[in-house]
């Protein structure tokens, strides 16, 4: 039901069968229980509510196991967090589940919830450690042939190879998200790809390329019918014409967020 849309129908259905499984010894299915209950809320606009059962299933899983259905509770806990605007605790739950699912040998989880643990540090400016993070990322996701998450990987090291001054590498990434992201038809992704990928080939003194690539980007926007980002693309644009500053920074305001890191 909660992949319906119903989520109120879900809601009611998930609390029935909470009280009917907490009248047992059946602590798993409560805890299992909790979790979905805890999205269900999340997805009904009630995140401290979320909270709560998703806390809940935590301490369960804590005594009950297994150590991987834990981190998914951690992971779950994250993302509630971060949509609250409290990346250091949700950067907390990031690493216990990180933890959990090594421990677990559940390898393509760990490099799906580094991931995540790298934006969250890119959004909080630790560069470097957001830097390492989604390398060890990129690794765990080529490993497993996650493509979109690879290519979003990809993406999102390059803002932060930029943004430490390594233009003409985060440029050999995005590159490659770039063609991911086109080859899969994932419009916005690849638009947004590359915008990106014109201001840091911009810094990196390839103004030809960094027009292409904004025109690219351009396009699909006007395709995708928003109106903010072609308006930033045509202020990039009028930039890079003007070559004001020399090397300076092109529709960095709008172009320069994360591709989301997967859940």
């Amino acid at each position: 039901m909660r992949s319906a849309g119903r989520h109120g129908e879900a809601l009611e259905a998930l609390q029935e069968a909470r009280t009917v499984l907490g009248s047992g010894r059946l602590v798993r299915k409560v805890a299992s229980c909790d979790r979905l209950l805890g999205l269900t809320l999340h997805d009904l606009g009630r995140p401290e509510d979320a909270i709560d059962r998703l806390q809940a299933a935590c301490r369960t899983r804590a005594d009950a196991g297994p150590i991987a259905a834990l981190a998914a509770c951690e992971a779950d806990l994250a993302r509630v967090l971060r949509s609250l605007g409290r990346p250091e605790e949700a950067l907390d739950h990031l690493r216990r589940a990180v933890g959990g699912f090594r421990e677990a040998g559940k390898e393509v989880e760990v490099a799906v919830i580094t991931h995540n643990a790298g934006v969250v540090l890119y959004g909080l400016s630790r560069l470097e450690h957001s830097l390492e993070a989604l390398q060890a990322a990129r690794t765990g996701l080529q490993a497993a042939a996650r493509k979109l998450d690879l290519a979003a990987c990809d993406h999102n090291l390059g803002l932060v190879l930029h943004d430490l001054g390594r233009p003409g590498e985060a440029a050999v990434g995005l590159r490659r998200a770039l063609s991911t992201f086109h080859e899969a038809g994932r419009r916005r992704e690849a638009a947004s790809c590359a915008h990106a990928l014109a201001t840091s080939l911009h810094a990196a003194g390839e103004h030809e390329d960094a027009r292409t690539a904004l025109e690219r980007a351009r396009r699909w926007f006007v395709d995708l019918g928003d109106g903010v980002e072609v308006e930033a693309c045509d202020h990039a644009l009028g930039l890079l014409r003007r070559q004001l500053d020399g090397a300076g920074h092109v529709g960095r305001s709008v172009a320069r967020g994360t591709q989301p890191a997967p859940a």
